[in-house]
């Protein structure tokens, strides 16, 4: 009877910790499209069709427009040891809806890392809230202009935003461009500790594992079996008719974040805006800025029954023949996103 309690206990354990599929995007990585005023374009889209507009220009060359000179750099050193990442919430509405979460995300990562920065965990990072002389919380933006940026902050804050309803997003890295809201974590309802945790992996300079030049030879990935693909193609040949093709809409990052399709997160060899993406290990299914099969860009078949998946991992990477399986969500960062942010962030 005891045992039989026990394994009862066990079971009931392992259901409690199971999370609801993460919503990422749209679209995961991307940082926010801000006009030269400073404030935000309502997404990709209208910003692309604004620009178009005044330069005249078209295509794929204008991803130029899109100031991604550079692209992102690392956090820098606060003296000889330390690396601070600044953190703010948009409002005081935000902070209450996914501060929990998100702290919670950030002293996972901590923990994972072998405790707080110093000789003996090998690493140098540190997540700090912006806050005034009295202790208090600094929001990202005025409490009457919501995209507005308050003043007294540093323009190198991470902004974190509860987006009701429309989806996740973290930039990647830092973005010092002189311009706020470069440095963006968006959480949305339903969100999730692991989700918080792939976002912060974007914070610290992480892409996507699945965007690799070399992801065929382990996973299978079909833009067209995405859950928007149908709408996403219906909106790319109503503007272009017959000038496009899939390959053309779902392998330029332009058109992709032009049409917005979830598929411009799963280009080859990019994360967005358009940045190229360097390996620096081996292909890692086990890392956590992997998506699984079952995630917010699926079809629901998939996500409920583990049919027509967009993602899947070849069972024998030397022969796939052997066919598919569905990829499981990891459930931390992996030994090799952990040397490599202890790499890019020493102690």
């Amino acid at each position: 009877m005891f045992f039989l309690w026990l394994l009862l206990a066990v079971l009931t354990a392992a259901v409690a910790v199971q999370e609801p599929v993460p919503h990422f995007g749209p679209f995961c990585g991307t940082r926010a499209a801000v006009y030269d005023n400073g404030t935000r374009a309502t997404n990709w889209a209208e910003y692309i069709a604004e620009y178009e507009l005044k330069s005249g220009l078209s295509g794929q060359g204008a991803v130029d427009a899109w100031e991604a000179e550079g692209g992102p750099i690392p956090w820098p050193r606060m003296g000889a040891h330390g690396v601070v990442i600044p953190y703010c919430f948009t409002q005081a509405k935000d902070r209450r809806n996914v501060r929990n979460v998100v702290e919670n995300a950030m002293a996972k990562w901590i923990q994972y890392l072998g405790g707080p920065a110093g000789r003996e965990s090998g690493h140098a990072i540190r997540f700090k809230e912006r806050k005034d002389a009295h202790e208090k919380p600094m929001y990202c933006a005025p409490t009457n202009y919501r995209d507005g940026w308050n003043a007294c902050l540093d323009k190198d804050t991470v902004a974190i935003e509860y987006t009701e309803g429309k989806g996740w997003g973290g930039s990647v890295g830092l973005k010092r461009n002189g311009k706020p809201w470069q440095n963006l974590v968006h959480i949305a309802d339903g969100y999730t500790l692991l989700g918080a945790m792939h976002e912060l992996g974007h914070v610290l300079g992480l892409v996507h594992e699945h965007d690799r030049s070399d992801r065929d030879t382990y996973i299978r990935f079909q833009y067209t079996k995405l859950a928007d693909w149908d709408a996403c193609w219906a909106r790319a040949r109503s503007a272009e008719g017959d000038r496009i093709t899939p390959d053309g809409l779902c392998k330029s990052m332009y058109r992709a974040l032009a049409y917005d399709c979830t598929c411009a997160t799963f280009i080859k060899n990019f994360v967005e805006p358009g940045w190229p993406i360097k390996p620096r290990s081996g292909y890692d299914l086990n890392s956590i800025m992997h998506y699984p099969s079952q995630n917010g860009y699926a079809k629901q078949a998939c996500n409920e029954r583990g049919e027509d998946c967009a993602l899947k991992v070849w069972v024998d990477w030397n022969n796939h023949g052997f066919g598919t399986t569905l990829l499981n969500q990891a459930r931390r960062p992996s030994e090799m996103d952990l040397l490599w942010v202890k790499t890019t962030y020493p102690f």
